[in-house]
């Protein structure tokens, strides 16, 4: 059952998710504090954050994307689900060029993982005494 329920939740993504560790700063109506961005999407992440979020809470968020110029805001998160200090969240309302600076560094961190994934094959092919990779 639990492998079923794991199987769906990936199914509700539209968007890959890749592991990161970038600072990020939060506020809402009753919390606010900083952690570390984990696990991040088109649509959302992961946080590690210093205090307890609740589920359904509403949150303005400040990431520090390694590589990008200045930090993005994203004005308007949903908490969707909370376990300690860890909480995933769903970026509901990010400004167009927000948006487009968050789509760019997952761009960016897609092709380089692809490109991670490309050469290991390619190195897997030239070691001696290894069987042909299965296409």
């Amino acid at each position: 059952m639990v492998g079923l329920l794991a199987a769906m939740e990936k199914e509700r993504r539209k968007s890959p998710r890749f592991d990161i560790e970038c600072p990020v700063a939060f506020k809402g109506e009753d919390v606010a504090g900083e952690g570390v961005l984990r696990d991040l999407s088109r649509e959302g992440g992961q946080i590690e954050g210093d205090t307890l979020v609740h589920e359904g809470a509403y949150l303005e968020l400040i990431l520090s994307l390694p590589g990008v110029e200045s930090p993005v805001k994203v004005e308007l998160a949903a908490v969707r689900w909370s376990k300690g200090r860890a909480f995933g969240v769903q970026f509901m309302y990010v400004a167009a060029e927000e948006f487009d600076r968050i789509s760019t560094f997952v761009d960016k961190i897609e092709f380089e993982a692809s490109y991670r994934d490309l050469n290991d094959l390619l190195n897997q092919m030239q070691q001696p005494g290894q069987p042909d990779p299965q296409f």
